[in-house]
């Protein structure tokens, strides 16, 4: 799977790609395996995936062949890069974070000391707004409006011997974050089409007790059926919305070639710059005292945000 998601580019038209065919059939069967593998009793439903998948794939192969070339990482001399020398502070706290990295550990124990490392260094980046001093002339002001910046959660993402292999498993990585949004939407409407039934019965119950007289409680009055009647036609309205039970499959294969269809809107890079002194406070301008960062934050529809950068670790 993972030397199919080669370097490819192209846009979808009518269901063609620059995409191998192979691979074509290959994701959308990993999309049902990811997703609901009963699918796979609906008739066409490899036609109606194919222009979904062939969007999303090609959507998360230009994010990831997007990233710019690794840096290299080497904890005694980190102020080469001024990006990596901001994200790990200083050469303890790198060499810390790199001797405990799960995905390196695990990359390591399985391949000869020195060889070549490509990884994704994601870090969660922070930003507080404080007070401060500043210095304007020869004046020292105070209670100056500052933004600090932080970085946290460390961590590393394929490990591979070369940047192709690494940037095919982000390919993929980024293509089962899709299936794994269009899977919570499918149990989400599982669980709401449930809860609106269990809902619908039980107001049905009440319903058909007051119209029966009651029980041993205090008389029913007439506004309390309309009001029933009310909340069980909204009920009844929304499972509507839902589509008909007996069509479920059929919308679930909706739900995720929409999913597929939307994947910019899922998942997606925003590019900026941070212009940070020695105290990691933000400026709108860099000098030769105040380092200049290019960073590439990922986004996804959840609201979480990480900043990514390709590493080539040196030799361990």
């Amino acid at each position: 799977m993972l030397n199919l998601f080669g370097n490819l580019f192209g846009r979808a038209d009518e269901g063609h790609s620059d995409l191998p065919e192979q691979l074509v059939k290959k994701l959308i069967e990993r999309t049902m395996d990811g997703t609901d593998p009963r699918l796979r009793i609906v008739s066409g439903y490899a036609k109606t995936l194919r222009k979904p998948v062939i969007h999303a794939a090609e959507h998360v192969i230009g994010l990831m062949d997007n990233l710019p070339q690794p840096l290299l990482l080497d904890p005694h001399d980190l102020h080469a890069s001024p990006a990596l020398a901001a994200m790990l502070y200083s050469e303890s706290q790198a060499r810390q974070f790199l001797s405990r990295d799960p995905a390196l550990v695990d990359y390591r124990q399985s391949h000869p000391a020195g060889a070549p490392t490509i990884a994704l260094l994601v870090v969660q980046r922070s930003e507080k707004h404080v007070f401060g001093t500043a210095q304007v002339g020869e004046h020292t002001l105070k209670d100056v409006p500052k933004t600090t910046v932080s970085f946290s959660e460390h961590h590393l993402l394929e490990p591979a011997s070369t940047e192709d292999d690494c940037r095919r498993g982000l390919k993929r990585r980024a293509f089962d974050h899709l299936l794994a949004v269009a899977l919570a939407r499918l149990s989400e409407r599982k669980e709401t089409r449930e809860d609106l039934g269990k809902r619908r019965a039980l107001l049905r119950s009440k319903l058909d007790v007051l119209q029966r007289g009651g029980g041993f409680a205090k008389p029913t009055a007439g506004d309390d059926r309309v009001k029933l009647q009310a909340r069980l036609a909204e009920i009844e309205e929304q499972l509507a919305a839902q589509g008909p039970a007996d069509n479920v499959l059929e919308a679930n294969l909706d739900m995720i070639a929409e999913v597929l269809n939307q994947a910019a809107q899922h998942l997606w890079l925003e590019e900026h710059v941070l212009n940070l002194d020695q105290f990691y406070v933000l400026h709108e301008e860099a000098t030769p005292s105040i380092r200049q960062i290019s960073c590439r934050d990922l986004h996804n529809s959840e609201g979480e945000q990480a900043m990514l950068q390709l590493v080539q670790l040196a030799d361990n």
